[in-house]
């Protein structure tokens, strides 16, 4: 598991880190940032929890099914009260608020698939962990 190891791998690097007598990396701030990976490590294993509980196949096909016939057998409710001009734009608009939320709740029920860009957000930590340990390392040689 490749977050997982992320974290194994900043952990390690953290508990790297030399103790140094000029407290500029105290033992506080160590157990803080292990901590905050222990956190993360914490959050990923939830979310991996989440990703892998699948949306029960019954329920999916049960709410697709309800909503065709739903959505067929409206005109013919709707017919003896609105006008047969107005119908089908009555029906179109219905259907497709209907349909349009059925779509964001298959995405709320499985949000890690096309919502979230992972690559973006591990790029962008790597740079700044980067920048982060390039300053310490340009503060400890100044030292």
């Amino acid at each position: 598991n490749a977050p997982l190891a992320i974290c194994s791998a900043l952990a390690r690097e953290v508990k790297s880190v030399a103790y140094a007598g000029d407290d500029s990396f105290t033992v506080r701030e160590r157990l803080y940032a292990l901590k905050r990976v222990a956190d993360l490590r914490a959050t990923i294993a939830q979310a991996e929890r989440i990703v892998q509980s699948p949306v029960p196949l019954h329920y999916a096909r049960h709410t697709s099914r309800f909503l065709s016939v739903w959505c067929f057998t409206l005109p013919l409710c709707l017919a003896p009260t609105v006008p047969a001009a107005v119908l089908p734009a009555v029906v179109g608009v219905v259907a497709w608020a209907l349909l349009g939320l059925r779509e964001i709740g298959l995405l709320i029920e499985n949000p890690f698939r096309r919502s979230l860009q992972l690559t973006i957000v591990t790029d962008t930590l790597g740079r700044e962990i980067d920048e982060t340990l390039a300053l310490h390392r340009d503060h400890g040689l100044r030292e």
